[in-house]
């Protein structure tokens, strides 16, 4: 057959060249009896003896002699294309990773704990020492809002006068300890609901496998020996 040749951009030989390699990779002997045939962008039909360089950019279609189609060859993908494909598998290896650790979480969790109320005892006894934080917090607060008000009431002696530097000083560092402790207050509520909610989530997420698994356990009765793999799913 004769070809047309045209003089092509240096940018898109090596893709050309790669097709072409592509398309003859396994073909052995039987390449020379193919035909290839592929629509341009521009609309025109080529066919050939193999694939054309005209349409390294668009599907080619490679048929056996009686004129089936052997197979179709795509066209390299665009930068773009590209793109997207490396975004999809760093989406996907993404993915697989959450999995993974999910299923180190389950392993870890049914390893932990013999029983839901095991969960519960311990949620309690972590809350308890958080609220034992936050009490004392709050009686200390309470003391100092006591003496705020002993120091308001000597303060009231010089309302058209400049405080005693030491009167002033003990008011500074009274309100200072306040805010101290209501942060302590605050934060420490924060981890108390934290805390609770990472329990109660233990609690729900070992439920549900005990409940997978057929094992809905209990403290009355004795931990499972072993939970199956398809459990931890």
């Amino acid at each position: 057959m004769v070809r047309e040749l045209r003089s092509v951009p240096l940018a898109v030989a090596a893709a050309r060249a790669a097709l072409l390699a592509f398309a003859l990779l396994g073909a052995g002997s039987s390449a020379l009896a193919s035909t290839f045939v592929c629509t341009t962008k521009s609309g025109r039909t080529i066919t050939a003896d193999q694939p054309p360089y005209e349409c390294y950019d668009v599907q080619i279609r490679e048929l056996n002699p009686d004129g089936s189609t052997k197979r179709i060859i795509e066209p390299p993908p665009s930068p773009e294309q590209r793109r997207q494909q490396e975004l999809q598998a760093q989406r996907e290896q993404e993915r697989l990773e959450i999995e993974k650790k999910g299923r180190q979480r389950d392993k870890s969790l049914i390893e932990t704990y013999v029983s839901e109320d095991q969960i519960i005892s311990e949620r309690d006894h972590a809350v308890a020492n958080l609220q034992l934080i936050i009490d004392q917090a709050g009686q200390r607060l309470e003391e100092y809002r006591q003496e705020r008000i002993k120091l308001d009431n000597e303060a009231e002696f010089y309302v058209r006068r400049k405080l005693p530097p030491q009167l002033k000083r003990a008011i500074e560092v009274n309100e200072d300890l306040q805010r101290k402790e209501q942060k302590i207050i605050e934060d420490q509520t924060v981890e108390r609901q934290r805390i609770t909610k990472n329990y109660d989530d233990k609690r729900q997420r070992y439920h549900e496998l005990m409940e997978r698994a057929g094992l809905v356990h209990t403290s009355a009765a004795p931990p499972p020996a072993q939970i199956t793999r398809s459990a931890l799913r």
